[in-house]
């Protein structure tokens, strides 16, 4: 809402001319404007969804949230699941939420690959979450909510799905492609997201430019497993 007070307007006309009404009305104005923000400031933070920084902030008080990091969005987000608790949890819940927090996306592939892993041991009283890579900079959030759904008498452990030895062996990837990565890249960061073509890998596969030129763009812009799959499936068919 937009407000432009004019406050002279409602001044008799023989009364608008006068210089002491103008001073008056002028300075008056500003502050009919401020108090019509106030009111539509107000209205907008009875929702989450609407709400301003300022009644973020004063909901993340009352629930005693502690926003570090978070955007705005993650912030409004971590509120409405404040909100909407309902005890007793089940484990469809407990996966609803999950799945609103980091579900699944599409790799360069077109495979589903899933936001996350949900492990329930009930003879052992532990539930264990690991949190795909993509979904990292939620790994707090989740972690507290979590815990406020967890029963007390169960052992909660939120942690990152960190790659491992057979993620590295799935994309086959050679010694002289993992040593152009960073031991915190090969661990921490989603591989799909590093592994792009460079110049230097096209030297290290002594292509031609003829054996380029059989190959799209996209084939060379995407990770180097697709690329060297492309360059077998080239061969393979001249081959034959």
């Amino acid at each position: 809402m937009e407000n432009q007070t004019n406050l002279i307007n409602y001044l008799p006309e023989f009364l608008r001319d006068i210089r002491e009404y103008k001073a008056l009305t002028t300075a008056e104005d500003s502050e009919i404007d401020f108090l019509w923000s106030g009111v539509e400031r107000a209205f907008n933070d009875q929702t989450v969804d609407t709400a301003t920084e300022y009644g973020i902030s004063r909901l993340e008080k009352i629930m005693n949230i502690n926003p570090k990091s978070m955007n705005i969005d993650e912030r409004k987000t971590e509120i409405k699941t404040r909100l909407g608790q309902q005890l007793p949890y089940t484990e469809h819940t407990l996966r609803n939420t999950l799945n609103e927090f980091c579900g699944p996306r599409k790799s360069k592939h077109h495979e589903i690959l899933d936001g996350y892993k949900l492990e329930i041991l009930p003879e052992e009283y532990i539930l264990k979450v690991l949190i795909s890579l993509w979904n990292k900079s939620k790994k707090n959030v989740i972690d507290a909510m979590i815990r406020q759904m967890c029963p007390a008498n169960m052992l909660c452990i939120v942690d990152l799905k960190y790659n491992t030895y057979g993620d590295l062996q799935k994309l086959k990837l050679s010694y002289e492609r993992l040593g152009k990565l960073t031991y915190k890249q090969v661990r921490e960061d989603v591989l799909e997201d590093v592994l792009y073509m460079a110049y230097e890998d096209l030297n290290d596969l002594n292509l031609t430019y003829g054996e380029i030129g059989d190959l799209t763009h996209n084939e060379i812009q995407v990770d180097y497993t697709s690329f060297v799959d492309a360059i077998c499936t080239e061969t393979n068919s001249d081959n034959t």
